[in-house]
């Protein structure tokens, strides 16, 4: 932490070898509501979701528990560091020395097993106990004086007991006591919050707060620690505890396991706001995930483009402990939802990521590497019908670790050439002869976008234990998604983009005997609404 020379708050950052770090993951929770069922693999598998996602950091929260000795030495192995909360979370604690004896008992025990792993950056003392105190009308229950013994309490567990403890049994680790240190506590969204100009910010005013997923580009804080939306898990996971009647939002079956206040009709609620109505049930679960998507990879760019004043994105949540909605981004089973393929392209080492503001295109990239890049950026104009309406392209130089506008283009330049709602661009990054990264950008929420119905033709073909699936389309398709009913397994890329004139290559890497793929569904998002296409 340091001030700003600008007068601006403090800044918040991880620093590795010198070098400042934008961290890029997600919250980790207990993997099972039944512990001893996490097998070693199921641990591997959590953690190296993680890195395949391009993560490098994942925050062990403070509702959950302190984790086997295996999650740690995986984490280490992967390169995964840990924001690593003390196991407080959401409730004002006791003060009494028997209390406060166990409790240091517990840290020290906690400390010395687990001080010489270098993947734990920092030792936090609470979940949200602090911001509740101050912002969720917790004082209003009790009088001054049992405030200012409850008060005292805090003072004395999480800044006085809990960083003595980590400064006498991990010299130099550092220690944070609250996560998030105020909050944001929106109550005016026309003014400045100070709460973003210093610490970490949980950002719930999308999902709880009920408000559109554009926030997420207005509302960056110094280290953005907690932010998410839901979705349900996908058919495969559905039907492991449903029956074909349950399968609706509404049935008892499915709001029973749904545990947010908000419930499952919030996600129709959104799903209103930026898609079409959805085919049926297993389509409204596609369009679900990809609404999870859109938004929280909105959010993580937004981040990612605000560095060095946001120096981290950990969204909510990778994994889950049973099978229901969450705001997961990879089920209980393991199997990655769109949200886990978007936030590997938002967490990708060389991001492309426009942005429309002020009737004005900005392109930024943004790297991870430590060294300049040099190359061409191409951008070029597509009709939904596939059409190519412009291509433009020149050299730019992409600063090592550090997000930088390469281009700005009026808004004008695209709009006298059609619709935002018939175009689209497609963004490409090449040094050499070799493409660095791709992006497609959409002007517009979905539901108003006239999306043409693509035809996909797919081929597969098994090669030793994995299957090659090769793709073309006639027209450009959107979050374009497979999924075998018989099979089990991960593919390395799904809910893509394509555009015709194109092979697309996937490799599916089944987990279960899977002798051959011919029940292989193909599924775009213009082909899932009632209405489809045009």
């Amino acid at each position: 932490r340091k001030k700003d020379p600008d007068g601006q708050g403090e800044s918040f950052y991880f620093q590795l070898n010198g070098v400042p770090v934008f961290m890029k993951g997600a919250n980790y929770i207990p993997n099972d509501a039944f512990l001893p069922r996490v097998t070693p693999e199921k641990y591997e598998d959590v953690v190296k979701r993680a890195a395949d996602a391009n993560m490098n950091m994942l925050r062990v929260w403070g509702g959950g528990i302190y984790e086997n000795d295996e999650f740690y030495d995986l984490c280490d192995k992967y390169g995964i560091l840990l924001w690593h909360d003390f196991m407080f979370a959401c409730s004002m604690y006791p003060g009494d020395n028997e209390f406060l004896e166990n409790v240091r008992n517990e840290a020290i025990q906690n400390m010395v097993r687990l001080r010489n792993h270098p993947s734990i950056a920092l030792w936090c003392g609470n979940n949200e106990i602090e911001t509740a105190w101050r912002n969720w009308g917790w004082q209003n229950l009790y009088n001054e004086e049992q405030k200012k013994e409850i008060w005292k309490a805090y003072d004395t567990l999480f800044h006085k007991l809990l960083p003595s403890v980590v400064n006498e049994y991990a010299p130099g680790m550092a220690y944070w006591w609250s996560s998030p240190t105020q909050g944001l506590n929106i109550t005016d969204y026309n003014r400045p919050n100070r709460e973003l100009y210093s610490g970490d910010v949980h950002m719930w005013s999308v999902w709880h707060g009920k408000q559109p997923f554009s926030l997420y580009e207005k509302y960056i804080g110094r280290f953005m620690s907690e932010y998410g939306f839901q979705s349900f898990p996908e058919m495969k996971t559905i039907e492991s505890f449903t029956l074909p009647e349950d399968r609706d939002i509404t049935t008892e079956v499915l709001n029973w396991h749904q545990r947010s206040a908000p419930g499952n009709m919030l996600i129709k609620t959104y799903l209103d706001m930026y898609y079409k109505p959805a085919l049926n049930f297993e389509h409204f679960l596609y369009l679900n995930h990809v609404l999870q998507a859109e938004g929280v990879s909105l959010a993580m760019e937004a981040h990612r483009r605000a560095m060095p004043w946001c120096m981290g994105s950990l969204y909510w949540q990778i994994n889950d402990c049973w099978q229901a909605p969450s705001w997961s981004s990879t089920d209980y089973f393991g199997r990655w939802k769109a949200l886990h393929y978007y936030a590997r392209r938002a967490f990708s080492p060389l991001l492309i990521s426009p942005e429309v503001k002020n009737d004005s295109l900005y392109v930024y990239m943004v790297s991870d590497s430590l060294t300049d890049q040099h190359g061409v950026l191409r951008i070029s104009l597509y009709h939904f019908d596939g059409k190519l309406l412009l291509k433009r392209e020149k050299e730019v130089n992409v600063p090592g670790n550090a997000s930088t506008v390469v281009w700005t283009e009026p808004m004008q330049t695209f709009t006298e050439r059609g619709s935002l709602h018939d175009v689209f661009l497609y963004a490409e990054f090449i040094t050499g002869k070799s493409k660095e990264t791709e992006r497609y950008f959409y002007f517009d929420a979905p539901k108003n976008l006239n999306l043409a119905i693509p035809e996909i033709k797919h081929s597969v073909q098994k090669k030793g234990k994995v299957y090659e699936i090769t793709l073309t389309t006639d027209k450009p398709a959107r979050d374009v998604y497979l999924n075998s009913a018989s099979c089990d397994g991960w593919y390395d890329d799904n809910y893509f983009d394509m555009l015709p004139g194109r092979e697309y290559k996937i490799t599916f890497y089944p987990k279960n005997d899977c002798s051959r793929l011919d029940d292989l569904r193909v599924v775009s998002l213009a082909g899932s609404y009632v209405t489809q296409g045009k």
